[in-house]
């Protein structure tokens, strides 16, 4: 059985503040009381906002031009496409799309009834 999933709108991409992202930004947002880090390189990704070896802002780290996440705090890179860290770590990564200028992301639902 799959996990089930919703799609929550995050930004207006047609907002004056979100028109000049150049390629490796990244913003921590709260989406239902998950923090997330979106990341802009040549397109939209989203992932775990905190790492998993010392709970590091990865918001606060920076890309590699090989769509890789560094941790600010101790460099572990995180493949923003799987997830995968070189050290044996993961990052959650929810899928992301955009319509209608809406950025919009995808969290698991939690629990059976939600």
């Amino acid at each position: 059985m799959g996990t089930r999933r919703k799609w929550y709108p995050v930004y207006d991409l047609s907002v004056p503040d979100l028109n000049h992202i150049k390629a490796g930004n990244m913003r921590e947002v709260t989406l239902k009381g998950r923090k997330v880090c979106l990341v802009y390189l040549e397109k939209w990704h989203a992932v775990e906002a905190r790492c998993p070896h010392a709970g590091a802002p990865l918001a606060k780290g920076h890309c590699t031009e090989e769509a890789k996440l560094v941790c600010p705090w101790h460099r572990v890179a995180f493949n923003l496409n799987d997830g995968l860290g070189d050290s044996g770590y993961f990052i959650e990564v929810y899928p992301v799309k955009v319509e209608n200028n809406i950025l919009w992301v995808s969290l698991p639902k939690k629990g059976w009834f939600f």
